[in-house]
């Protein structure tokens, strides 16, 4: 009988090939008055496919990146923080970088400083829940990517905006597995920047408070829709829709309210669209609450500046009243 034999590198692969996926659950335990844990070392003693779950106790202080992962929770138990580890340093790295991975999820922490606090970059799936982040220079920043931000996430304080989708992201906001939303408030510029092709869908969330910018700034060729969702007291506008973009402002899940901003409540600019329809409140705003800014800015829903159908506000735009 004739015998074949493999040569070893191929039965190794081949052993690879058919190699049993193990999830790990581990604790890291920063609040110890000696010798502390840290995420990092964790993440070093773990294969790149999960799921794992690595619990988080007490303040880290430490930047952590997720990079080449797939199936990863980094969860907190109750007063645990990940903290930048140099705040004194300008422009410094960010607190959690999660590059290149799937099935994120990062859930249950205070998230303070950094560069950015979180980022969710290159092709990477990311799920934020229940976090504070803040004391940033950017809250989260979201690049080529897709993720979740939700149930009573506050991003606030931070130095510039709180939240950007970026070059072809697609971000849902609002409540994942409770009734709360997400709070965006009281940072140094915007509240929300989308641009470069992105997508976002903002649900029962509040975008508000911002001394120094416009609530949610939609840049080129992007689209963004608003469902129960209230941008208000912003020192600029409320919505500012960049050229070939679109704001829908939905119904079915309660009224939305644009309303209180020191600039216009919706600023249209060259070919974009704006529709709305359900229950909404756009007034209160530098007049006209929208604003079509030029000619070849459309809209449905408004009224028209004949009979506007803002809940109060007021329009220069043309639509025909219906």
């Amino acid at each position: 009988m004739k015998r074949t034999i493999l040569p070893l590198m191929v039965v190794w692969v081949s052993l690879l090939a058919f190699s049993p996926t193990y999830a790990d659950d581990v604790s890291v335990d920063c609040s110890k008055a000696k010798k502390k844990d840290s995420i990092t070392a964790a993440l070093a003693n773990l294969s790149r496919q999960g799921p794992h779950t690595i619990t988080v106790t007490g303040a880290c202080s430490e930047n952590v990146v997720i990079r080449d992962f797939d199936g990863l929770t980094l969860k907190g138990n109750p007063g645990a923080s990940v903290d930048d580890p140099t705040p004194t340093v300008p422009d410094d790295n960010d607190v959690i970088d999660i590059t290149r991975s799937r099935n994120i999820t990062v859930r249950d922490l205070a998230i303070n400083g950094g560069l950015d606090a979180i980022t969710c970059f290159l092709f990477s799936e990311c799920h934020l829940l229940n976090l504070t982040i803040q004391g940033a220079q950017e809250g989260v920043a979201f690049a080529r990517s897709l993720g979740v931000v939700g149930d009573n996430t506050v991003i606030q304080n931070n130095a510039q905006s709180g939240m950007s989708v970026i070059r072809g992201s697609h971000v849902r906001v609002g409540p994942v597995s409770t009734t709360s939303g997400v709070t965006i408030q009281a940072n140094g510029g915007l509240g929300i920047l989308v641009e470069e092709d992105s997508y976002l869908d903002v649900f029962q969330s509040a975008v508000q408070n911002h001394a120094l910018g416009d609530g949610v700034v939609i840049g080129t060729g992007s689209h963004v829709q608003l469902f129960n969702v209230t941008i208000a007291g912003n020192a600029g506008r409320g919505v500012s829709v960049g050229p070939s973009s679109v704001l829908r402002v939905r119904g079915g899940l309660g009224p939305n309210q644009i309303s209180g901003n020191g600039g216009h409540g919706v600023v249209l600019d060259h070919l974009t669209f704006l529709s709305i329809n359900g229950p909404r409140d756009i007034s209160g705003n530098a007049a006209p609450d929208v604003n079509c800014s030029v000619s070849t800015a459309k809209t449905s829903g408004t009224g028209g500046s004949a009979s506007p159908n803002l809940g109060g506000g007021t329009t220069n735009c043309t639509e025909p009243a219906p």
